[in-house]
């Protein structure tokens, strides 16, 4: 990550101005009375007060920061074997996959749920964590694209009310495969193999013809 001197944008208790849902997280980790997220990218909501645009926007590199956090529950799995810690200095977990990012006021602190997946590269099977802290800070130095849900009823709309998804999706991964798609299709269609993947649905057709044949 980028050293804290140049960050670009940088801002006080907005955390509820962003969306982390399948976001890739780096490293969670507690420093220095700080839980602190490193996220690979994060949509930066349209009423942030930093997001110049009408419509939600990815940033890069980003790091969200929760300050005098208090924890209120943590379990993980590995191997499918259930851990719980009460310790926070112990929160300390690389390349998983936010689900969850759920942020609460209560009295004069912030409470927050927060539900993470393994992204492949990791031992553990899913992290959940609750936690209370007195503020946060979101910094990071660009907007890159839209985000993947703005207007995402008309992106591969076929795909998602078809009567046939089976022969509409083997013509959308031939087109991807013989490269006829244009840049802005194939990232809407590797957007959609990413959400099947993190929501789990391995077992289904649809995603084992997107992993196989992409």
């Amino acid at each position: 990550m980028h050293k804290e001197k140049n960050w670009k944008y940088i801002s006080k208790n907005t955390t509820n101005f962003l969306s982390l849902h399948d976001c890739e997280c780096s490293h969670i980790y507690y420093k220095n009375d700080k839980l602190i997220i490193e996220v690979v990218w994060m949509d930066v909501l349209e009423d942030h007060p930093q997001n110049p645009f009408s419509e939600a926007h990815e940033s890069g590199n980003a790091i969200i920061e929760l300050i005098n956090p208090q924890l209120i529950n943590c379990d993980y799995c590995i191997n499918n074997e259930k851990i719980t810690t009460e310790d926070i200095t112990q929160i300390d977990f690389k390349d998983i996959l936010f689900l969850n990012f759920d942020e609460t006021q209560k009295d004069e602190l912030f409470v927050n749920k927060m539900f993470l997946i393994d992204n492949g590269l990791t031992d553990y099977d899913n992290l959940a964590i609750e936690i209370s802290y007195a503020s946060s800070v979101v910094k990071f130095n660009e907007l890159k694209k839209e985000s993947w849900f703005v207007n995402w009823k008309n992106r591969f709309h076929y795909l998602q009310e078809s009567e046939d998804l089976e022969e509409d999706l083997s013509s959308v991964l031939n087109k991807l495969k013989n490269k006829e798609l244009t840049k802005n299709e194939e990232e809407d269609l590797n957007i959609i193999i990413k959400t099947i993947i993190a929501r789990k649905d391995e077992t289904s057709e649809i995603c084992e013809k997107l992993i196989t044949k992409r």
